[in-house]
């Protein structure tokens, strides 16, 4: 019951986006990408982003392989990206809305995985800024703001990135909200993302991320 409330509380946090930013799609769809496979596909190798972090160093997602990853697409004004990053703690980044019902991923997780908790040192939480507040192309400046706000650390194996390439897309929209996970050997084993995902979050990607941790 919880997971079908929780759910439902993120289908709305879903629509009032999409109703938000709806008159913006068109002028996104200019963004390109020649990353292969796009969008990510579940059982195959997760494309190896060119990103910067908060404290603005360039890195390939790839240089994570070896931990689990709960990656995150993020568009800044999304209530649902804002409720899981933390809003209803710390308030809402940049005067946006935070989804009504749904908390942190960091209270969400052991919620629904038996009691694992993050930051671990064997997973790796990865926010990737799609949009900012003005679902424009994100800057560095945007993710050292947003990890700011919300607390997020490098030091706790949290990191809030931008590509340095405007990912922008009807492919990116719709991968938000919601969370994909990254096995050790950089296989995509999870996809909770986007307007229909795959996989539910509550009863399959929760669960699996002890799962991967535990698996060598």
């Amino acid at each position: 019951m919880r997971s079908i409330i929780a759910f439902s509380v993120l289908t709305i946090g879903l629509l009032l986006f999409l109703f938000l930013n709806q008159s913006n799609v068109s002028a996104n769809d200019a963004g390109k990408t020649t990353l292969s496979p796009w969008p990510p596909v579940v059982g195959k190798a997760y494309p190896d982003l060119e990103l910067i972090d908060q404290m603005g160093n360039p890195f390939r997602l790839s240089a994570l392989k070896g931990k689990v990853i709960l990656l995150e697409p993020v568009g800044m004004t999304c209530p649902a990206c804002q409720a899981f990053s933390g809003a209803h703690d710390t308030g809402p980044f940049g005067g946006g809305v935070a989804g009504r019902g749904l908390n942190s991923v960091h209270k969400l997780l052991p919620k629904y995985s038996n009691g694992f908790k993050i930051p671990h040192r064997d997973v790796v939480l990865v926010q990737v800024l799609l949009y900012d507040m003005r679902m424009g192309a994100p800057s560095a400046k945007d993710a050292a703001a947003w990890a700011k706000h919300f607390g997020l650390k490098m030091s706790r194996n949290e990191i809030v990135a931008v590509s340095p390439y405007d990912l922008r897309s009807k492919i990116a929209y719709n991968l938000i909200p919601g969370f994909q996970l990254i096995d050790r050997n950089f296989v995509l084993r999870s996809d909770s993302s986007g307007h229909h995902p795959k996989n539910n979050l509550y009863t399959h990607l929760f669960p699996l991320v002890p799962k991967l941790v535990n698996s060598r």
